[in-house]
This record gives C-alpha cells, sequence and structure tokens, in this order.
C-alpha cells in the first residue's frame, strides 16, 4: 500500500470535516468549482523537478509566511508526484532521456509555536519527515520501480514569526540529517547522503486591513556539506519561492505562485567530473494554486502545480502537489 493511501486511512475525520463543511455551504459549490476547473485546465498534471539541495521548491504556497503569534500547533502533509523526461544542458539546450523519471513523494511536518518572544517574535520549532517511491528508468529500462523510502529528516530548533501593520514576517532555521538511503552507485537514491542547513526569510503582504489580495515572497539559502564516504561537495542554493492570491467568499483562495532555484557555488572535491566542473544548476517554475479554507476548523486543503522552465544542468519537468494543513 502506498503511503498516499495510509495517510488518506489516517485523515479520513479530517477530509469528512471538509465535506461536511462545503455541504452546508452549497450556495458557493457552483461558483467554486468554475473557478477550480479553469485553474486545472490551465495547467493539467502540472509538476517539477528537485535541485541537488535538500530543500523541496515549490512546498510553500500563498500565504505562508503569514505565522500565528499565538501558541499553535501545526500538522502539515504534502502529497506529490514529479514527472520529466527532459535534461537542460550548461546552455539550456535539451536532450531526451532514455525513458523517463517519475517520482512519489511525501512529507509530514509537525510545527509547534510556543507563544513565547524571542527578539519580539512567536518562537517555534519544527520536524519534518520525508517517503519516496521512485521509478528510475532513465539510465536503466530495466529498472522499473523503486521500494518506498524514507528520507533525510528536517529539523527546525528556531521558527520566529512577528507582524507589523499589513504585513507578516518570518525566519526559519533548520538543517537536513542525512539518514535516508544513499548510494552513489543507485539509482533510486531517496537520501542525498550529506547534511544541510537552510536559512529562510520571508514575508506575507496584504493591500488593506479588509484586502482580500496577498502576496508572499520568502528567499531560503541552502549550505550543502560534503557527501559522507565521498570526495564529493554539493554547491550551495538560492530558493526564492512567491506568490499572489485572491480570497473569495471566505473559504477559497485562488492564485498563481513560482520559484527559482540558482546554485552560487561550485560542486568541490575530487569526485567532480572534469566535464562537471563550474557548472551550476539553475530553474524557474509557475503555477496556480487552489485553497479550500475552513477556519473555524483550522483546516486547509491545497493543490498546487508547477511547469519548470529555464533549466540548466538538470532535469525539467512538471510536478503535482496535495497539502493538507491542521492547525489546533
Amino acid at each position: 500500500m502506498r503511503p498516499f493511501y495510509i495517510l488518506i486511512f489516517l485523515y479520513r475525520g479530517v477530509f469528512w470535516d471538509i465535506i461536511k463543511y462545503m455541504v452546508e455551504n452549497l450556495k458557493h459549490i457552483s461558483r467554486m468549482a468554475a473557478c477550480a476547473a479553469i485553474f486545472i485546465l490551465a495547467l493539467a498534471g502540472a509538476a517539477r523537478a528537485q535541485s541537488s539541495g535538500h530543500y523541496l521548491a515549490g512546498s510553500c504556497g500563498m500565504n505562508s509566511a503569514a505565522l500565528s503569534q499565538e501558541k499553535e500547533h501545526g500538522v502539515k502533509t504534502l502529497t506529490g508526484l514529479y514527472y520529466s523526461t527532459k535534461y537542460a544542458r550548461d546552455d539550456g539546450s535539451e536532450i531526451d532521456v532514455k525513458g523517463n523519471l517519475d517520482v512519489f513523494f511525501q512529507t509530514a511536518e509537525y510545527r509547534f509555536l510556543t507563544g513565547g518572544r524571542f527578539l519580539g517574535g512567536n518562537y517555534g520549532f519544527a520536524f519534518n519527515f520525508f517517503l519516496a517511491e521512485a521509478d528510475y528508468n532513465v539510465t536503466n529500462p530495466d529498472i522499473q520501480e523503486g521500494p518506498v523510502g524514507v528520507g533525510d529528516p528536517e529539523v527546525a530548533p528556531l521558527i520566529l514569526g512577528w507582524e507589523s501593520g499589513m504585513v507578516s514576517w518570518m525566519f526559519k532555521y533548520s538543517f537536513f540529517v542525512p539518514l535516508g538511503r544513499y548510494d552513489e552507485d543507485a539509482v533510486d537514491n531517496v537520501g542525498k547522503g550529506h547534511w544541510s542547513h537552510l536559512f529562510s526569510l520571508g514575508g506575507t503582504g496584504h493591500a488593506g486591513a479588509d484586502s482580500t489580495w496577498s502576496g508572499t515572497l520568502i528567499s531560503r539559502y541552502e549550505i550543502n556539506s560534503r557527501i559522507e564516504d565521498r570526495d564529493l561537495k554539493p554547491g550551495d542554493n538560492v530558493i526564492v519561492e512567491a506568490a499572489l492570491g485572491k480570497r473569495l467568499w471566505d473559504i477559497l483562495d485562488l492564485g498563481a505562485v513560482g520559484y527559482g532555484v540558482w546554485q552560487v557555488t561550485d560542486n568541490s572535491g575530487g569526485a567532480v567530473r572534469p566535464e562537471d566542473e563550474y557548472k551550476k544548476g539553475s530553474v524557474l517554475a509557475a503555477g496556480p494554486e487552489i485553497a479550500l479554507i475552513v477556519s473555524d476548523r483550522g483546516l486547509a486543503l491545497k493543490w498546487r502545480g508547477y511547469a519548470q522552465f529555464a533549466a540548466k544542468n538538470r532535469f525539467r519537468g512538471y510536478e503535482s502537489m496535495i497539502e493538507l494543513l491542521f492547525s489546533f
């Protein structure tokens, strides 16, 4: 049984609450369905590929930098599917790979905002766990499906959230622990084989006190360490995520999301091949986001899709992602 179906079983009560809320608001359903159809048809089957670092670019969307200023527990799950058949060279030209690359992934995060103040902000911490199942038949058509594996968990010992006028600010420091399966000769790795440190700073703003429009911008710097038992250190990455959204009928958010990933330092070490020296990976991506918000229950169900473009030295692909957020 795939982790996705297990998660649905565990959270069946949460989905039932959302269904009951929608039934109670039937007068909005037709308008919601029409708007959702427009966005889904605009980018059917959206997805994206990942960088050589740990952070899953695009995992944060509309209003993601607006943190509660009170004590709050939060559980967030992400379920996604990645698909790619293209690889972009250093000059941006693309080649068709033999076969395709499919990755099913799932993350589960627990976050606790303590309500205590540190440097003027609400202090919190978080833990994020990762599961993946891969179909890597790019380099070897005989490999049909890899086993489900636990990836490298993320630990965030410091999260801070502030409010200033119409803008909410957040800062987060986290690190990734190399506990996931990694073998330099394998093609179905789930872990990265190295530690990473991630520094995030961003904000979510509104046009006015009663405005239903919101804008979010988050920048991140990821420092990668040397891969264990291998003389190779991946370069550092800069990640920027942006979102623009509109709240409708108090229960639906519609918007556009995007991100950019740029490798800013060279890969280093004796394991770097001569033909790969001084080559840095980068990619841009954009797509829609739809969110159903049940404020009085602390629930949010979101869908985001991304189509990558302007890729260099990495796969270019598509991704579809479903987020479930429960706050209490």
